[in-house]
């Protein structure tokens, strides 16, 4: 019986020398009430966030194009999918699920219609690059960047 216990012990602590450097699934109970594809959904807008961002940068475009306003709006609606991300993986009595649920959704609700207000307010010259490119874009982007900035699944980290 004391082998298997100290051979269990080196697993777990093999396995959580580097917790930011794997993709681990959740492992805590997640809070009463959470819809179950919630993570899901965080993590598709995220990755749509990210593709336009990234579309954004290659072309050069900035605040210049659109104000710098819209651009912020978009910045912090990402963040809070991100802050959503890592509320998800923390113990239910360690966050306020109703609260964090009522945010999350309400944000989830708005994000796609302001990316694409956004893309829709550029000029039309700037358009159908960002729209050529972000198919492009799109190619490049790993499921696991969702988690880039969610602190303890930063996979850049």
């Amino acid at each position: 019986m004391k082998k298997k216990k100290s051979a269990r012990k080196k697993k777990k602590s093999a396995r959580n020398r580097f917790p930011s450097r794997r993709f681990k699934r959740l492992t805590v109970e997640q809070a009463p009430g959470m819809p179950h594809d919630l993570r899901q959904v965080l993590e598709e807008e995220r990755l749509e966030s990210l593709i336009l961002f990234r579309t954004l940068d290659r072309l050069g475009v900035g605040e210049r194009e659109v104000g710098k306003r819209a651009l912020l709006e978009l910045m912090e609606l990402d963040a809070d999918c991100a802050e959503a991300l890592w509320a998800l993986d923390q113990p239910a009595r360690k966050i306020a699920p109703k609260p964090m649920l009522r945010d999350t959704l309400e944000s989830l609700k708005i994000l796609p219609a302001r990316r694409e207000a956004y893309v829709e307010s550029l000029p039309k010259s700037l358009k159908a690059e960002v729209q050529s490119l972000r198919k492009r874009v799109e190619l490049t982007v790993s499921p696991h960047e969702a988690y880039n900035c969610v602190p303890g699944r930063d996979p850049s980290a």
